[in-house]
């Protein structure tokens, strides 16, 4: 069956308008962050760009560890439960301030008992402040993203991004130490807290409620997310790890310097695939069922070609990208060839992950994970020994393409089976 242009058109606008906001608010402090993040890979070294690296690797991991799949949970809750968005939501604040403490503290246990690095371990008591406002702002930003109001809360984050680059800029005048520019993280992220904050509270008035049913719901229901989702974190992290473990802090810079460069366009694919999951989620009569694999195959098509022009062009200016950050950094070069081809795969795989998690089918995605999780140890252990920070990334770009084949044979799977049995 083709699909008419205005029925694409249908499809694709809304989705495009709520992930332009959610670019915005995900891409502007991202961007700004990867900015500042070159600059002190410039500025710095790769030694001390390679410890700030390994510390935001373990906050990052250690922030999915305290969400534990509540956010691609209550999108899903939000999105069917409109009378008891508020009720949820507060329930959610209540309880992800406990799992962020617990968070903070593991990870600093977790970074002193492997690498003890007592210069690493003051630089992640600062960054990992942020696992706080990150998991808080998420919890309000869930509510938008369900009701596909995200454009909302774009002011707090510009603001935020503004003020991040203004409290950068400081740091770089008066030339202030690498703990100076750790500070930056939490300071301005707390600025955006309080104004997406401060927009909810327009909407209802903001309090912590703790009621068991609700919680033991929600944390029952994200088990199988948080799971999937901490596999997949630690996954993708897992190359910083391991070259830190293997290597050592300078590797880590050098590795970290190649990753940096791909991640804004690895923003884009990921925000546009929470949008697909929050419109997905929507999906529940059999007519609706046809819309959402209609959906997925439409928004495929252009991603992938994006994905694949957005590669191509890294690979082939590669050199002139890293001579633009710095000639300390050519030992990147090959990493950031071979990165370049991941971008593919993960322009794909978010949107997969979207159309499974939007028909409840979690649990399916931590199998997955588990899998991506295996073999990206292995193919570690193997490559980082041989071939140093080409072979962490050649382990990405195979882990990606494999988990792309898991994820399309499993919806391939899906959409052949009982109605009952995919839906349910």
């Amino acid at each position: 069956m083709i699909t008419s242009s205005p029925h694409i058109l249908q499809t694709l606008l809304p989705l495009i308008k709520n992930t332009g906001s959610t670019v915005i608010i995900r891409g502007l402090f991202g961007a700004a962050r990867i900015v500042v993040l070159l600059f002190v890979a410039k500025h710095f070294g790769p030694e001390e760009f390679g410890r700030l690296s390994l510390v935001l690797s373990i906050t990052e991991i250690f922030k999915v560890m305290a969400d534990f799949g509540i956010d691609t949970v209550t999108i899903r809750r939000f999105a069917v439960n409109r009378l008891l968005s508020v009720t949820i939501l507060r329930n959610v604040l209540t309880l992800k301030l406990s799992t962020a403490t617990l968070a903070y503290l593991a990870a600093m246990t977790f970074f002193l008992a492997t690498y003890g690095s007592s210069q690493g371990l003051a630089l992640l008591s600062i960054i990992a402040v942020s696992i706080y406002s990150t998991l808080l702002i998420n919890a309000f930003v869930s509510y938008f993203q369900a009701n596909l109001s995200v454009s909302h809360v774009i002011s707090s984050n510009i603001i935020s991004a503004i003020v991040f680059i203004i409290l950068t800029l400081i740091c770089i005048h008066f030339d202030l130490s690498l703990i100076a520019f750790a500070a930056v993280f939490p300071l301005s992220e707390m600025v955006n807290l309080l104004m997406t904050a401060h927009v909810f509270g327009n909407i209802a008035p903001i309090k912590l409620e703790f009621h068991k049913k609700i919680l033991c719901s929600l944390l029952k229901e994200s088990l199988p997310v948080g799971i999937a989702g901490l596999i997949v974190v630690a996954y993708l992290r897992l190359d910083i790890l391991m070259i830190g473990w293997y290597i050592g802090e300078k590797g880590v810079g050098e590795y970290a310097a190649a990753y940096r460069i791909t991640e804004p366009f690895l923003l884009i694919f990921s925000s546009f695939s929470i949008s697909l999951y929050a419109h997905l989620s929507l999906k529940k009569t059999a007519v609706d069922r046809e819309k959402a694999k209609r959906t997925l195959f439409i928004i495929l098509v252009p991603l992938i070609a994006s994905g694949i022009v957005i590669a191509g062009t890294l690979f082939i200016f590669s050199r002139e990208i890293i001579q633009l950050l710095s000639p300390a950094y050519m030992t990147s070069l090959g990493a950031l060839m071979i990165l370049s081809w991941a971008i593919v795969f993960k322009a794909i795989n978010p949107q997969l992950t979207a159309f499974i998690n939007a028909r409840g089918r979690f649990s399916l995605i931590t199998v997955i994970a588990m899998g991506n999780l295996a073999l990206n140890i292995v193919l570690n252990t193997i490559l980082i020994p041989k071939y140093g920070i080409n072979g962490a990334a050649s382990a990405v770009v195979i882990t990606e393409f494999f988990n792309t084949l898991c994820q399309a044979s499993a919806i391939v799977y899906l959409l052949r089976g009982p109605q009952r049995r995919l839906f349910s």
